[in-house]
């Protein structure tokens, strides 16, 4: 993950002279805990609004937290 990372970050800066800010990143509270994330540095900041789209005029109920870095 820190690998992926610092090449985001270089990749960016190459291609568009800019630096990244900010990265997110969603785990799925019902499969996973969140173990990589906490491990790599990242913050949870909380859950998201609850709702994902799974077509054009729907959408479904889930539990995701959010980490960014």
């Amino acid at each position: 993950m820190a690998f992926n990372l610092a090449r985001l970050s270089e990749d960016l800066q190459a291609k568009y002279a800019h630096p990244i800010v900010l990265v997110e990143g969603f785990v799925d509270l019902e499969w996973r805990r969140g173990t990589a994330y906490k491990a790599s540095g990242w913050t949870p900041i909380g859950t998201t609004a609850g709702f994902k789209r799974v077509a054009q005029d729907f959408y479904e109920v889930h539990d995701r937290q959010l980490f960014v870095r």
